[in-house]
């Protein structure tokens, strides 16, 4: 009895979403109705209400869904896996699901999205914390210096999807990865080498 029921609840709320998801590519969250959202998703209110309070509560596990389908995708590769390694699957996932990210972003609060996606992903912190510069500095200095870090790389990720900027997951990773570790691609070698001209 238990197993149908969870069945059913499991149903109930994939329509749910996959009705948020079709009624979020012509407007905003803030137009969308319980009534209109039971009426395409074909469930009665008081399903709705026995599950969710309002539209947005839908959209909010739209969004946890994806932040855990990120963290899975990175649960395959070794765990010595390179930085850029892990950085070209954030990349590649979160390109072959623009059009979700594009719509989650469409009607998130800047990158609180993308900031739970990749914190629960990746410790994108990881390889600059450790460096002589960070290490020298005091608290309030290193949180400047996080936030820049973790705020420019989900503006990076945000502009890419929002704007349909053609660049492929690679080319985007090779950017990251130049701001995170000061290394750029030399072409003619084919190899990552340091920056000259950076702070450590």
């Amino acid at each position: 009895m238990t197993e149908k029921l969870n069945q059913r609840v499991a149903i109930t709320k994939r329509l749910l979403k996959e009705s948020m998801i079709q009624i979020l590519q012509k407007k905003n969250i803030r137009q969308v109705t319980v009534s209109e959202l039971c009426s395409r998703a074909g469930i009665n209110r008081s399903t709705f209400y026995a599950h969710y309070s309002i539209p947005s509560d839908v959209l909010m596990e739209i969004k946890k869904d994806f932040v855990f389908s990120m963290a899975e995708s990175l649960r395959y590769p070794d765990q010595d896996s390179s930085v850029y390694e892990k950085l070209r699957i954030i990349c590649q996932y979160i390109y072959d699901n623009r059009q979700l990210q594009k719509i989650i972003l469409s009607n998130s609060s800047d990158d609180e999205v993308l900031e739970a996606a990749l914190e629960t992903s990746f410790d994108i912190w990881r390889p600059v914390k450790d460096t002589e510069y960070i290490r020298k500095l005091d608290r309030d200095s290193d949180l400047l210096a996080r936030s820049f870090y973790y705020y420019g790389f989900f503006r990076v990720l945000r502009e890419w999807i929002i704007r349909d900027i053609h660049k492929t997951p690679e080319e985007v990773a090779d950017i990251l990865y130049s701001i995170l570790t000061g290394h750029i691609y030399n072409i003619s070698d084919r190899q990552w080498q340091k920056k000259s001209l950076y702070y450590y």
